[in-house]
């Protein structure tokens, strides 16, 4: 009988499409599923962060511009790019329908569902499309889900999903900045910034002391494990190690479309 290899360590990230922290705190979400492979769980929860784009400008002191002075400090503190305008661009109302189309997502399938929830991040933060119905299944038939999610993601049993993510926010006392890192022993810690790759190494490695990591794939596999996603240098710096230039001096030898998103450039393996 085949030995399973059960995790050591999981990590939690509440997430939200429409989140730029949750896009910053991508590479270094990945690169720790790169080093740790199986030993780690990486779980995505939605968080919800805009039930209502009025009252939630209102509770931030944010008008228009201010929301883009916001975003422009994003980038400069975490270096991932995204369209700092894509509140206005997505004719953003609620995020809650996207929390609830990944949750829909991840029902059926749960490592679909990241991949679902990384293609929602692209659409509305770096291309600053807006979500229509349209757009949540093209999306879903991209990274090979059933076209009947959108009527999936209002169904009641999704809705108690979403729920159970919101609560389980609360009780952790979380954000979508941190992360959360849970030993076997069920002890927790919380890494304030999750998209701080050697914060989330260093945490891990003292909760699960002596834990094997791995060198990351190729960069030519991983492009193909993320077909038709928008990868900047940033993500493959964080990846692997490296810097932005060296990431950049990589992709000549690789068949990759250059796409330009407000003003920065993303690498993407076309295909599903």
């Amino acid at each position: 009988m085949s030995r399973i290899n059960v995790p050591s360590v999981k990590v939690i990230h509440y997430a939200d499409p429409f989140c730029p922290w949750s896009l910053a705190s991508e590479p270094a979400l990945r690169r720790i599923k790169e080093v740790y492979q199986d030993r780690i769980a990486l779980e995505y929860r939605m968080g919800g962060a805009v039930e209502e784009i009025t009252r939630w400008m209102g509770e931030m002191g944010l008008d228009h511009e201010k929301a883009i002075e916001l975003h422009r400090s994003i980038i400069q503190h975490t270096k991932m790019p995204f369209d700092v305008s894509f509140i206005t661009k997505t004719r953003l109302k609620s995020s809650y329908p996207a929390c609830r189309a990944v949750k829909a997502a991840q029902l059926k399938n749960e490592e679909k569902g990241v991949l679902y929830l990384r293609r929602l991040m692209d659409h509305v933060l770096v291309k600053a499309q807006e979500l229509t119905d349209d757009a949540f299944t093209k999306i879903a038939k991209e990274v090979g889900l059933s076209s009947t999610l959108v009527s999936d993601m209002n169904s009641a049993k999704v809705k108690n999903e979403f729920e159970k993510d919101l609560k389980a926010m609360r009780e952790d006392g979380a954000d979508f900045v941190c992360a959360i890192v849970v030993n076997a022993q069920g002890e927790k810690a919380i890494v304030e910034h999750a998209f701080d790759s050697r914060s989330l190494e260093e945490t891990i490695e003292r909760m699960v002391p002596g834990l094997p990591k791995y060198a990351p794939c190729e960069i030519s596999e991983y492009f193909e494990k993320h077909k038709g996603e928008l990868i900047p240098a940033r993500e493959i710096a964080v990846v692997y190690g490296i810097t932005e230039d060296e990431a950049e001096r990589k992709f000549s030898s690789l068949k990759l479309r250059i796409l330009e998103y407000a003003g920065s450039r993303f690498w993407c393996k076309e295909g599903k």
